[in-house]
């Protein structure tokens, strides 16, 4: 699995070939076959190892005082994502890298796309209940969100290690 994250992250989705994985892992083809029935598996398995590592960083917003205020802990999840990307970069690169050029790619990445959307949604919408959000097309803002690193090779990942606490924000 990580030969073909290397792989897939290098060469991308469409240009990369069961082969480049069997080289890049110095396995027997057969033994690859043991695991793994194609490409797409492989890179199955990789989405699912992003979304859940992504899902894992995120908290259920608390009502208790005792827990700080929500916008405080909404904020603390942002943190945790972000910081879940930066560590792992390799894949995020791959998830994110917008090999939408190719339909094969595209077919193969909107699921993982569709349960970040519906993550960041949810986010949006507990935060319209906590007073928190704006009134807002819940979908629009989660794609956008989901696109915002943006360009046309789709969102960047930058080196930094960490990511900073936000400002407190302005008072009216």
């Amino acid at each position: 699995v990580a030969a073909a994250t290397q792989v897939f992250k290098d060469k991308g989705y469409h240009a990369t070939s069961v082969n480049d994985i069997i080289d890049a892992a110095q396995i027997a083809r057969g033994t690859f076959y043991l695991y793994f029935t194609s490409k797409r598996d492989v890179f199955a398995e990789l989405s699912t190892t992003f979304l859940s590592l992504i899902r894992n960083s995120v908290r259920k917003i608390s009502l208790d005082p005792t827990d700080g205020e929500p916008l405080a802990q909404m904020r603390a999840n942002f943190r945790r994502v972000m910081n879940t990307v930066l560590e792992h970069g390799d894949l995020a690169t791959i998830m994110l890298r917008g090999d939408a050029g190719d339909a094969e790619a595209r077919a193969h990445m909107a699921p993982f796309y569709d349960q970040v959307i519906d993550l960041i949604g949810q986010a949006v919408r507990v935060g319209r209940i906590l007073g928190i959000a704006r009134d807002c097309d819940v979908e629009v803002i989660a794609v956008a969100a989901l696109a915002g690193g943006g360009g046309d090779s789709g969102p960047s990942i930058p080196p930094t290690p960490t990511v900073p606490d936000f400002p407190p924000p302005p008072t009216p």
